[in-house]
């Protein structure tokens, strides 16, 4: 799937993500301005979202991306997270 499809369909997602939990970053004020990098290990693509932005780029693994924190998972993974169905902390922790 080209880069620029999944990207708005990522943001979309994240857009409708954040009008139904509008108070998540609220949570997260001191790092708004940190680069969060999200790693589809199934996939060839790494979502990066900086809250104070409020948009998701999407980049090839192979193109490198400097973030200050990288989950990584299974798309199937991080769609739930994304949709709050899942604990983060149970998964990852």
């Amino acid at each position: 799937m080209p880069l620029p499809v999944v990207e708005t369909i990522a943001n979309l997602a994240y857009q409708r993500g954040m009008a139904r939990h509008p108070t998540l970053f609220e949570r997260l004020e001191d790092y708004r301005d940190r680069m969060f990098c999200f790693v589809a290990t199934d996939w060839s693509f790494a979502f990066l979202a900086r809250p104070s932005e409020g948009r998701i780029a999407v980049r090839r693994l192979s193109a490198g991306s400097t973030a200050d924190v990288c989950v990584e998972a299974p798309f199937a993974v991080l769609l739930r997270l994304l949709q709050g169905d899942v604990d983060g902390d149970a998964l990852f922790f």
